[in-house]
């Protein structure tokens, strides 16, 4: 089926489908993908504008309309049908049930599933994500966390692709201070900042000089997040600092110390992986990969329990060799990880390669 016509972008023998540009981290980890090393890809955003300009590589296919619009799922899958890809990788539960109506109507397609936490949403994100395991010449996954739990969800192998996305400290305007706290993402349930602000509490009450700066969107946990701050000794302590710009890390962050976040579940967690690039020290739940790359007492702060967690800062605080050697650390275990640009380029690269026959059809390459 062709449906091609004037309007269709330029032929891209691999297409990502992503259901909107954020500021999560899948979002995060797309935007960072480098045009001059990606000739072959196109990124397909179903809905929504984009925070960069729209390129050959990133494509709004319905920038003013949302999720909810039916008309958003027909235009991705005419736009794909006119595309004619080789590949297309689906992130997200929204983007795969595209996916699956893309390879019905065109079987010698492969398609890919990335799976991108190490839990489901829920039901219709198990359906249509085990649905689309069955059809994809392959899955892929954002860690090691994530690809356990495909096997254990979906009873398929995951290729890990490195979500690392290269971040360099900006400027310094002076010394860390000790007891600065900060956090990045959404204001989702999923993260559980109000845990997070509970916990800083902890510290505030022993030292009134401390300050946690959240930044994030207005979101479903923001009421929570306020009640959680007005709690505190001194609820002005803590900032809502709202949204930060993506890949750029603003004032006050070069000047604390700790990124605290409890999440409830995870997958790779890019923030967490920013935050350490930028020598900030870990604060935060075992939870998806967190747990492989989070190491107690060398590069982070586990937190299990709330009270034992909040005295372990507050030793860190107090003691600048333990700060800047875990903070060296943190910086340390991430050297020498490939970019997620290289490494989603190297993965799709193989796919176009391989030649082996093609479900249903018989077909090779």
């Amino acid at each position: 089926m062709n449906l091609t016509s004037a309007n269709q972008p330029p032929l891209a023998r691999v297409i990502h489908l992503v259901p909107r540009d954020g500021l999560g981290g899948v979002e995060a980890a797309v935007r960072s993908l480098r045009p001059e090393d990606h000739q072959e890809l196109a990124v397909f955003y179903m809905a929504g504008p984009l925070f960069q300009t729209p390129s050959r590589l990133f494509k709004p296919l319905a920038p003013t309309r949302s999720l909810s619009s039916p008309m958003v799922y027909w235009t991705a899958l005419r736009r794909l049908l006119g595309a004619q890809p080789e590949v297309l990788v689906c992130s997200l539960w929204r983007a795969t049930a595209v996916g699956i109506l893309a390879k019905v109507l065109m079987p010698r397609m492969r398609l890919v599933v990335m799976i991108h936490s190490n839990k489901v949403a829920h039901l219709v994100d198990r359906i249509v994500t085990g649905l689309g395991c069955r059809l994809a010449s392959e899955v892929w996954c954002d860690s090691e966390a994530s690809g356990v739990a495909t096997k254990l969800t979906f009873g398929c192998d995951a290729r890990p692709v490195s979500f690392l996305i290269e971040t360099e400290r900006p400027a310094s305007s002076g010394e860390r201070a000790p007891l600065h706290f900060v956090y990045w993402g959404r204001h989702a349930h999923q993260k559980d900042v109000p845990r997070a602000v509970r916990l800083f509490n902890r510290i505030l009450a022993v030292h009134p000089e401390a300050r946690f700066f959240i930044y994030g969107r207005n979101g479903p946990a923001t009421g929570e997040i306020r009640d959680a701050i007005s709690e505190a000794a001194d609820p002005n302590a803590i900032t809502l600092m709202g949204a930060k710009p993506p890949g750029e890390f603003p004032h006050p962050i070069e000047r604390c110390t700790f990124f605290l976040m409890t999440s409830r579940w995870e997958g790779m967690a890019i923030s967490v992986v920013e935050a350490m690039q930028l020598g900030l020290i870990p604060v935060v739940t075992p939870v998806g990969e967190i747990a492989n790359y989070c190491r107690a007492h060398i590069n982070a702060v586990i937190v299990n329990d709330d009270e034992a967690a909040a005295r372990e800062v507050l030793d860190i605080s107090a003691n600048a060799t333990i700060r800047k050697a875990m903070s060296a650390a943190a910086v340390a275990h991430w050297l020498g990880v490939p970019a997620y640009s290289t490494d989603f380029g190297r993965a799709y690269a193989a796919l176009l390669a391989d030649k082996s026959p093609l479900p249903w059809t018989g077909d090779h390459g």
